[in-house]
């Protein structure tokens, strides 16, 4: 297990709320966009984020079908609940 500085993990846990939602989304539809532009023709199977933050990027890729396996890598805890939301429904 990775030991991570528990300031940085206080800092990380308060990141994600439902006030910031909106804005991240808007930041995150680009970046996804922007990921299907680079890839051009490549078509890929599996698509892990380091740092997912709330999953918005793979939110959006998923509903381009841009991969059909998505992985979160993600140490804030206040960003998994975010993902939680979004995978449940809320």
């Amino acid at each position: 297990m990775i030991s991570i500085n528990e300031k940085l993990q206080e800092a990380y846990d308060k990141q994600y709320s439902d006030k910031t939602e909106e804005w991240r989304k808007i930041g995150a539809k680009g970046k996804a966009n922007n990921i299907i532009e680079v890839a051009g023709t490549l078509q890929f199977k599996k698509i892990v984020e380091v740092g997912a933050g709330d999953g918005n990027i793979l939110l959006f890729l998923s509903e381009r079908n841009f991969g059909s396996e998505l992985t979160a890598l993600e140490i804030s805890e206040s960003a998994i609940d975010q993902m939680k939301k979004k995978a449940s429904g809320i």
